[in-house]
């Protein structure tokens, strides 16, 4: 008389969530090389990459299972990056391009490249422009994802590195200057 008389229904979406919480928990070594399969179901071939563990930290907060990390990874892999219409109109503008320039500039001045050292430089370039951090890291973002939405802007340069986050910005430069005529 206490059971129900309908019979019990399986929710794909109540798994996701302890799914998500191990993937959260999960060491980076391991989870680098459970991504591995589902990076080369989109043609990346990360394997020996020293990067890996660095990327999947900056996206185990956000998973909810290893082909979903997999599609966010994406554009760490990519040579060139596509900028969303959307995003680019708003954020790679001209008004960008002064601050772009001082970042390039000073990025390549840097000795070491981990997020302590990224923070201390936006906020010595955001003093110097007067600028708020919106103003600079979400058209960095854009310049280094194509995306408004992305890991933390310093946790994912470092994760990035140093050479392909130079070459990002530098192509937004590049874009903006040739939109600007």
């Amino acid at each position: 008389e206490n059971c129900g008389k309908s019979s019990g229904v399986f929710n794909p979406e109540k798994l996701l969530w302890p799914n998500h919480h191990y993937i959260k928990q999960s060491d980076p070594q391991r989870l680098a090389a459970l991504i591995n399969p589902f990076l080369k179901e989109h043609g990346i071939d990360a394997e020996g990459d020293k990067r890996l563990p660095e990327i999947v930290k900056t996206l185990r907060e956000r998973a909810k299972t290893l082909k979903e990390m997999a599609g966010q990874a994406l554009f760490y892999f990519k040579e060139t990056i596509e900028y969303e219409e959307k995003a680019h109109k708003k954020y790679l503008t001209p008004e960008a391009l002064p601050l772009f320039e001082t970042l390039l500039q000073r990025l390549r001045g840097l000795n070491g490249f981990n997020e302590a050292m990224l923070q201390e430089l936006f906020n010595l370039v955001l003093a110097e422009n007067g600028v708020a951090l919106g103003k600079l890291a979400q058209p960095v973002r854009v310049a280094l994802t194509g995306s408004t939405v992305s890991p933390g802007i310093f946790e994912m340069m470092a994760a990035m590195g140093r050479d392909l986050c130079l070459k990002r910005l530098e192509q937004a430069v590049s874009f903006i200057s040739c939109n600007q005529k």
